[in-house]
């Protein structure tokens, strides 16, 4: 049941409210009628994205502010996807580091987010676990720790030899973040699809564009206060890697779509062995 308008922004103003990640009053003019409030919403960077989607808070519901809040605090969200593994992987494990970073279509909020993740091959499926920290400006006081599970599952390889084909997979994951000086948590799951086409560049690299569909449920709670609701996501890039090893780096962007909400950009190193 959607929200009617005026208890939108009620419960706007109740998520700015409800955790303790940084103590300040959110500047958006939407944000002005609800009483000044020290604790703010479970993740680090939350306040800024609900400022940066407050002027359009008419049209959206609780449960849709609950879920894009959970997903872009946790690394879901807050980071930008590793691509699929390549057809032909046979590295047992793999250790990777991420950054991402968005800044808010309207004002100066912006978020700088970074994990590391150790993942082990078992049969055809990869299972990563991350840890990470995440930040948000402007705030002295905006900083939380993450962490995450997902695996990546083949569906349909047509590798050659050469290890170039298109590759279909699933990916489940999953996340959770805690305010380093506050309280309230934030937790996310998810499922994406991604889509990859991997090309020979030279004689010792591949080039792997990739898509990666998705839906998402994100979750924000408190003492006294709990809300979810589910966001679509869309994530893509590139992957540059060895022919060899799947020892790379990727370049990519991910969004969880709500009206006015940025996009996040970002990097990924990986590097493997046997």
């Amino acid at each position: 049941m959607r929200a009617t308008p005026a208890t939108s922004l009620d419960v706007l103003g109740r998520l700015v409210a409800v955790s303790n990640f940084a103590r300040v009053s959110c500047p958006h003019p939407t944000l002005r009628p609800t009483r000044h409030m020290n604790r703010i919403i479970t993740g680090c960077s939350a306040a800024a994205l609900l400022a940066v989607v407050a002027s359009n808070a008419r049209a959206q519901s609780a449960k849709d502010f609950a879920g894009f809040a959970g997903l872009m605090t946790t690394p879901i969200g807050a980071l930008t996807p590793m691509g699929p593994a390549i057809s032909g992987d046979t590295s047992r494990y793999r250790v990777q580091l991420r950054y991402g970073r968005w800044q808010a279509v309207e004002g100066d909020g912006r978020a700088n987010d970074a994990g590391v993740g150790v993942g082990i091959r078992g049969g055809r499926t990869r299972t990563t676990i991350e840890i990470g920290y995440i930040h948000s400006s402007p705030c002295d006081d905006c900083d939380g720790l993450m962490a995450g599970v997902d695996m990546d599952i083949p569906i349909i390889e047509s590798a050659s030899s050469d290890r170039t084909g298109l590759r279909l997979g699933l990916n489940p994951s999953a996340g959770l973040m805690r305010p380093t000086n506050g309280s309230g948590t934030a937790l996310s799951a998810a499922l994406s699809v991604p889509v990859s086409a991997a090309f020979k560049a030279g004689t010792s690299l591949l080039i792997v564009p990739f898509l990666s569909p998705g839906l998402g449920y994100g979750h924000i709670s408190d003492s006294d206060f709990s809300e979810g609701g589910s966001r679509p996501m869309m994530g893509g890039g590139v992957t540059i890697a060895g022919t060899r090893s799947s020892t790379g780096v990727t370049i990519s962007a991910h969004k969880v779509f709500l009206k006015n909400a940025p996009t996040v950009y970002g990097i990924g190193f990986s590097f493997t062995q046997q």
